[in-house]
């Protein structure tokens, strides 16, 4: 009920504060938003089309990608023929299926969802996530998020046997956190 007040409150106030020619526009967050539905269909195409120019078969294939609401991955699943794999990063299964339950409507697939061994709270420093974040930046050269990304991933890891042999893991971004993540594990943990 609070989130719900908050959220009416912030769509007015900057409802009536925008100009009326104001490029500004006020974006629901999650799976609220509709754009969300619009965005996830067009990356879908682009991966179907990277698919078939790469040639991969999409018997043997899942998308994986972290969660918050869950709002992409269950966009994602409704536009792909293949399992699209999710972690959730902020809350739990629980949450997520939830979510997944409050926008279906029939015939829609969701995303199967894959949890990690060991509960991590979202936020908290993990010397598992730190030491995984580096092995990731030297032997791929690809900057992930460490709070999203390094869940997803260890989900992943732990749980290879249960996934299809081709993964495609969706980079979400998120980045601009890690400034101030890394220097949280530094001093946690140098």
């Amino acid at each position: 009920v609070e989130a719900e007040c908050l959220r009416s409150f912030s769509f007015n106030y900057y409802t009536n504060k925008m100009n009326k020619g104001s490029l500004a526009r006020f974006v629901l967050q999650g799976i609220e938003g509709q754009d969300a539905k619009k965005g996830m269909e067009r990356i879908a195409k682009e991966i179907k089309e990277d698919l078939i120019r790469e040639n991969i078969d999409v018997e043997n294939l899942c998308v994986c990608l972290p969660a918050g609401t869950g709002t992409s991955a269950f966009y994602l699943r409704q536009f792909l023929e293949c399992p699209v794999v999710c972690t959730p990063c902020i809350s739990n299964k629980a949450y997520l299926l939830q979510q997944f339950n409050s926008f279906s409507s029939k015939g829609e697939f969701f995303p199967l969802i894959l949890e990690s061994k060991k509960n991590y709270s979202f936020g908290k420093l993990y010397i598992d996530f730190f030491e995984l974040y580096k092995q990731m930046k030297t032997k791929v050269n690809i900057e992930f998020d460490l709070l999203y990304d390094m869940k997803m991933l260890t989900a992943l890891k732990e749980n290879l046997h249960e996934l299809p042999k081709t993964i495609l893991y969706l980079h979400c971004g998120g980045q601009e956190g890690n400034a101030s993540m890394l220097a949280r594990y530094q001093r946690k943990f140098s």
